[in-house]
């Protein structure tokens, strides 16, 4: 769960700096993090393909990254 935190502090800083630009690049997102090779394994994961633009990739990011807390959140209180 703490990686999805770094990746997802790092992919949102990458957003914020980068909005503008419509071209996702995910070496360069991934090059940042802790763990790269992670970081590219989830990305690339995406259903539709890494191409296209930046807001559909966060998205996709947040939406893993809430399903993972909430399974985790899940377990916890099953335990």
């Amino acid at each position: 769960m703490v990686r999805f935190s770094i990746l997802v502090g790092v992919f949102l800083l990458f957003v914020a700096s980068s909005y503008a630009s419509q071209d996702v690049d995910v070496q360069s997102i991934c090059k940042g993090t802790k763990d790269p090779s992670f970081c590219l394994a989830l990305l690339k994961s995406k259903p539709n393909g890494v191409g296209g633009d930046l807001k559909s990739l966060a998205q996709y990011t947040l939406d893993v990254l809430h399903t993972n807390v909430s399974n985790t959140l899940t377990l916890i209180t099953k335990w």
